[in-house]
Formats: structure tokens, sequence, C-alpha cells
């Protein structure tokens, strides 16, 4: 029995272990802008990945040998879950915390406050912090399902919350884990986001995004008419090179995202693979009774061959 450290920085060692692992997630990157087909192939490259690792690989994702068929079917039967399942756990958030809610996605989770009138603001306070924390919680488990769809190849499997709640009971130290590192990755896209949108506005002198607190609120100022005032008040060499450079940074920004996605449910995967999935019976059957024999947030996970 090998064992494997089990968490974010391990998935993301996994991931970019092999040779030129940049190039297929800067492909990826390009994908994802299809609007939902490409989030459907990230999707299904995400969680084609978790499958083999649940099953035992402590291999990087196999890029040279990709079903695309079943890649994409596994990327759509996620996606109609996701969608599902965000307007279930958005709409219950929203009413539970007056309006504030998060958006939800394997890849991270944003917080949702809400405009101030005729201002470029956008208030986050105490209870859209709440909003967000409970929201991270649900996009754990939103991978979950999916991932639990996907070993079992049926939509019927990933809403089996049932199962899952199971799992939590039997290793919160592990769950918490998850959540964990689905916290981190929401965290670091935000600042990625706030970094690179500050440079670019300090190119443009615009004031293009500014997190202040203001009479108890978090406010992100985002002022795109200054941005494109700004903009077209430049050189046109260096109007060429802001906007070579914010396509750039958005570029970045979206290969983060790609990266996040696909060690979030590598981490999941992970989680999974305590529970010896390869000794699961049907997708309603309880977990075997000896399961896991590893358990905890600070523990390695041991991995059984397949």
């Amino acid at each position: 029995m090998e064992t494997k450290s089990f968490g974010l920085l391990a998935s993301w060692r996994t991931l970019t272990s092999s040779q030129g692992w940049w190039k297929p997630i800067a492909l990826l990157t390009l994908v994802s802008w299809i609007p939902i087909a490409g989030q459907i192939a990230v999707m299904g490259c995400a969680l084609e990945w978790g499958r083999f690792a649940a099953w035992g690989s402590n291999e990087p994702p196999r890029w040279e040998s990709i079903n695309y068929s079943k890649l994409l079917k596994t990327g759509a039967r996620a996606f109609i879950i996701q969608v599902l399942m965000a307007i279930v756990f958005g709409s219950a958030l929203g009413w539970a915390f007056d309006g504030r809610g998060v958006t939800f996605s394997p890849s991270g989770v944003w917080p949702r406050g809400s405009w101030l009138a005729d201002e470029p603001v956008y208030r986050i306070d105490v209870l859209g912090a709440i909003a967000w924390v409970i929201g991270v919680v649900l996009v754990a488990v939103l991978i979950a399902a999916v991932l639990r769809a996907t070993l079992y190849d049926a939509f019927s499997a990933g809403w089996r919350l049932d199962r899952i709640t199971q799992m939590v009971g039997r290793d919160p130290g592990g769950f918490a884990r998850t959540v964990l590192a689905v916290a981190a990755g929401s965290v670091a896209m935000v600042l990625v986001f706030l970094v690179s949108t500050a440079v670019v506005g300090m190119a443009t002198r615009a004031g293009f995004t500014v997190f202040a607190l203001h009479h108890g609120h978090g406010q992100l100022l985002f002022n795109g008419r200054a941005f494109l005032n700004g903009l077209f008040s430049l050189e046109p060499s260096l109007m060429l090179a802001v906007s070579l450079g914010t396509i750039t940074l958005q570029f970045v920004l979206g290969a983060l995202a790609v990266c996040m996605q696909l060690t979030t449910v590598h981490v999941m995967a992970t989680w999974f693979r305590r529970f010896e999935v390869w000794r699961w019976g049907n997708s309603c059957d309880p977990l075997p009774d000896s399961v896991p024999a590893c358990k905890g947030f600070r523990q390695q996970e041991g991995s059984a061959g397949v």
C-alpha cells in the first residue's frame, strides 16, 4: 500500500508532475471561453481525472488517451446536475440571507451582495460573507455529487445526498479538508482578479478596482466607464499594449480557473478513495462497514490498487 498526501497542494503537484503539463491547460483555457460547451469539456476532463484518482490512480491527467465522447457525456451530465443544484442551493441561500447568495461552480464560489444604486460599487456585507462560507460547503457537496454521478455513470447517483451525508458523517475531518480546498481556490481566484484588474487600472489611470470598508460594509468598486475612458485616452501604441495586457491577464485568470477546477475535483476524488470505491455496490447501497480505514483532516490517505 502506498500513501499520498491529501489536499490542494498535493493535487496541484500531481497535476503539474508531467512534462509539458501547461500545454493542455492552455488549450483547455481557450476551450473554456466557448459558452456552455467549453465548460462541459473542462468539467468532463476534471471528472474523468477524478474517476481514475478515486479508483486509486496517483497519475496526472492522461491527456494523450482522451475518449472525447465519454468526456463530453460526463461533462454534460455534471453540467445539468450543477445547474439544477445551483438553482436549489442558490435559492435557499437567497431566501435565508435576504437576497444574498453565491455563484456556484466546481472551480470555486463567488460572493454575491448587491449593487449600490447609481454607483459602480458592489457591496459585500456580513450576511453576504456568511452566505459565502455556507456556499463553499455547498460547492464541496456539489463536487461530491457530480463525482459520484461520474463514478456510477448515472444521473440519479448524483442526487443520493444521503450517501454523501453518510460519507461526511464517517469522516468529517476529511470533508473539511475538501471544503478548505474549495475555499482556497476561491480566494486565489478573487485575489488574482483583484490584482490583475488593479494593474490594468493603474495602466489606464482609471481606478479600475478598489476594495474598501465603508459604513461597516466591504465594497468592491468596479468602474468600467473610467477604464474605457482611460484606455481610449492613451497613445495608440500604449493602448494596444494595455489591450494585449488585459487579454493576457484574462487568459491567466482563465487558466487559474481551469487549474482550480481540476485540482478541487481531484482533492474530492482522493477523499472518495478513502472509502474504497472499488468495494461500493449500487448507488443506493450504504457504504461498506469498515470504511474509511484512514480518516481525519491531517492524515494521509491510503491508496490500494484497483
